[in-house]
């Protein structure tokens, strides 16, 4: 059935361009359903009780006021604050939808295990049936942590020229908002669409389950296993047996010979890194074995031990310039003019400066794409030690972890001090092993940078705003070990414990989803993609160019002084 025509309405466009404090305020301010004007009046200090009957104003006075995590699971409320201490993704996961209907989270996130053990210990009664309606829409509830206490940056000078006829979208950009047009996003018409695709939604997991495509097809893991054992192995063999001895004059070995192995050596080293990553992204989402402690004990060893490197908010607020971490790369990349105003990013805490430095690098992002891609990893080198000194957001082991990565730092130190003995060989593999990396970073970003980034409604359903963001690569079966899973985001993002091994079989089922419920999803070939990354930021580049050329003196130096 096609869907009707739906546009944004004026709400919502403000809503996603404004300022966080101006946000805040319209939170405070929103109007509620009528089953809820009887229960807004001040409320006595919160308790909770499992019997109680709770209308939408009494979650948002439960979050805004009182501080506490409330969601709503089908039609029963749960007061988490007190899982949110040792919830396996942190705190601030439960946050991005605090005050939200999260059944369909819950379900996609969770085994069937947890939901049925742990979430009755948390509840805190029911939704009044009015309130549980499908056609009533839910207050904008914002949890007051993930915004700072007030906005220090005024964007005002920005807005006389953010309609330029000049800053219309060139290029090939997807800048779709993949909502049927014509009727405003907080009507019931908009409402029962969105109950349609949720509906459609449950019924395709569900269709999954019932193919068994949540069962891992093993073979792969200890074939990957294998893999990495003899890579990891050859490239000891070929730094300690070939390489160091001709370094040191025990091995006679041609110039060129010397030069080819060490080059040799150092991609091998790389596409390690490459490969085992794959193994670490399934298991940071429990879809190996399943088991939260096995596949956590999988990704600490590859990804710290091996990787050296230590990403479920992306999952939960895809490409949201303020919540999504990754895609927040000031000053480097903007793949949105959101970014021009410092903008707030509950992640990092912190106000994302659009400084001198990122109306340099911004310009030039869609030249400077692939050289920056090749030295990512030692950003992320960085970032992992950052992360785990300064972010308590999470139940892990920061000390397990972080002697994970001080084992890496050994076995990697032990591995290069056998090229000490020329340091231009040692430097051209740490190089070269590092740079082939840009493969996995490009595959990281390729199916999100240029997606949507806007905010829909409130209310926007979960599937809907994942095949929004996040686009599919197409590849070939025979490429499956290159990608390593990441060409099949839009299926890994509507379904994240789904194993790697039912990607394939479960495509043709989600772009059947997406066409009977008129949302759009996302193939392009490799080499597209990449034009589309690139058109994006191209795009963005010229933006500012346009932003900062039209903009007063006095207005610019007000912008450069915050």
């Amino acid at each position: 059935m096609a869907p009707p025509n739906i546009t944004p309405s004026a709400t919502a466009t403000a809503h996603r361009h404004a300022s966080v404090a101006t946000r805040r305020a319209a939170a405070a301010s929103t109007d509620l359903p009528a089953d809820d004007l009887a229960a807004a009046a001040p409320t006595a200090p919160y308790k909770r009780d499992r019997s109680r009957i709770w209308h939408w104003a009494d979650i948002k006075d439960a979050v805004e006021v009182h501080g506490r995590i409330v969601f709503v699971y089908k039609t029963s409320v749960y007061d988490a604050t007190a899982w949110s201490k040792t919830h396996p993704g942190g705190e601030m996961a439960m946050r991005h939808f605090n005050g939200k209907d999260v059944t369909d989270i819950i379900r996609v996130f969770h085994s069937p295990t947890t939901v049925k053990t742990k979430l009755p210990n948390f509840l805190a009664g029911h939704l009044h049936p009015d309130a549980a309606a499908t056609t009533t829409v839910a207050p904008l509830i914002l949890d007051p942590t993930l915004y700072p206490d007030e906005a220090t940056y005024d964007a005002s000078p920005l807005k006389p020229i953010m309609d330029h006829p000049e800053l219309a979208p060139r290029g090939n950009v997807v800048h779709t908002l993949d909502h049927p047009e014509g009727v405003p996003v907080e009507s019931k018409a908009f409402m029962l669409h969105t109950e349609r695709v949720v509906s459609a939604y449950r019924a395709l997991d569900q269709k999954l389950r019932d193919m068994d495509l949540y069962t891992t097809d093993m073979s792969l893991y200890w074939l990957n296993l294998a893999k990495f054992v003899v890579m990891l192995g050859s490239v000891f063999a070929s730094v300690t047996q070939v390489i160091a001895p001709a370094l040191q004059g025990q091995l006679d070995l041609a110039p060129w010979a010397l030069w080819t192995t060490t080059v040799a050596t150092a991609v091998m080293l790389g596409m390690f890194w490459h490969q085992i990553a794959f193994v670490a992204h399934d298991a940071g989402h429990i879809s190996i074995t399943g088991r939260y402690n096995v596949d956590w004990t999988i990704g600490f060893l590859l990804g710290n031990v091996f990787g050296g490197i230590g990403h479920s908010t992306h999952h939960l607020v895809t490409n949201h310039p303020e919540h999504d971490p990754d895609i927040q790369h000031l000053p480097f990349f903007a793949m949105t003019p959101l970014f021009f105003q410092n903008l707030w990013s509950s992640f990092h805490h912190r106000f994302m400066a659009f400084d001198a430095a990122s109306r340099i690098f911004v310009r030039f992002q869609h030249i400077l794409f692939y050289p920056v891609m090749m030295v990512a990893r030692f950003n992320l080198y960085a970032q992992s030690y950052i992360f785990l000194l300064t972010n308590n957001d999470t139940n892990r082991s920061t000390k397990l972890e972080f002697a994970g990565l001080c084992v890496f730092w050994v076995w990697l130190t032990y591995l290069l001090s056998f090229l000490a003995a020329r340091p231009a060989v040692l430097v051209t593999f740490v190089l070269i092993s590092h740079a082939v990396t840009f493969l996995l970073h490009l595959q990281i970003t390729l199916s999100h940078f240029a997606m949507n980034v806007h905010e829909v409604s409130p209310s926007e359903s979960f599937p809907s705003r994942q095949l929004r963001t996040t686009m599919d690569v197409d590849c070939p079966t025979w490429l499956d070990w290159f990608h390593g899973g990441l060409q099949f985001q839009a299926v890994h993002h509507l379904f994240p414990r789904l194993p790697r091994t039912s990607f394939r079989a479960a495509r043709p089922l989600v772009e059947q989803f997406a066409r009977d419920t008129g949302l759009k999803y996302h193939l392009v070939p490799f080499i597209e993609g990449n034009g589309m990354v690139l058109s994006n930021f191209k795009e963005v580049a010229r933006q500012v160019k346009i932003v900062f050329r039209h903009l007063p003196e006095d207005a610019a130096a007000a912008l450069k002084d915050q």
